[in-house]
């Protein structure tokens, strides 16, 4: 066989093995499921796609409850990113500086919420844990829980 035999088959068999990885590339890629994206990365920390949908869900539905505008979609979002990122430099520097909240601070703080929203501890926990959604509504540490964490 002569060289340029062989060269026009290699041409070939490489124009035929890059055709097919690329239909194999296109069908892969419609399969291909999004499960969750990164929108921020803070220091050690990320924030989700899933994570910032969520917090939008629930600041339109305190502002709907609350008969508040609710702003453009845009400008929420901006807010809603800010807030998660502070939100987690917060928590992340209470943590690496050692900062511990007892439980006596915790129920301390909820007695003195519930009492300026005129309520008792048992009522405003009930309350809470509706709002936040907890998986046991009948777990009276929910609020508690969440406080912690």
């Amino acid at each position: 066989m002569s060289p340029k035999k062989i060269f026009l088959y290699l041409k070939l068999i490489f124009i035929f093995i890059g055709l097919s990885s690329n239909f194999a590339y296109a069908k892969l890629e419609g399969s291909i499921k999004k499960l969750d994206r990164i929108i921020a990365v803070v220091d050690q920390d990320v924030i989700t796609e899933k994570e910032l949908q969520e917090k939008i869900n629930s600041v339109i539905g305190n502002l709907k409850s609350q008969k508040i505008e609710i702003p453009a979609e845009n400008v929420l979002r901006k807010q809603v990113i800010e807030r998660l990122i502070a939100n987690s430099i917060q928590i992340q520097l209470a943590y690496q500086t050692g900062l511990k909240i007892s439980d006596a601070q915790v129920d301390k703080t909820i007695e003195r919420i519930a009492e300026k929203n005129k309520l008792n501890v048992a009522d405003f926990k009930k309350t809470s844990n509706r709002k936040i959604d907890c998986k046991q509504h009948s777990d009276p540490t929910c609020i508690s829980n969440r406080i912690k964490n």
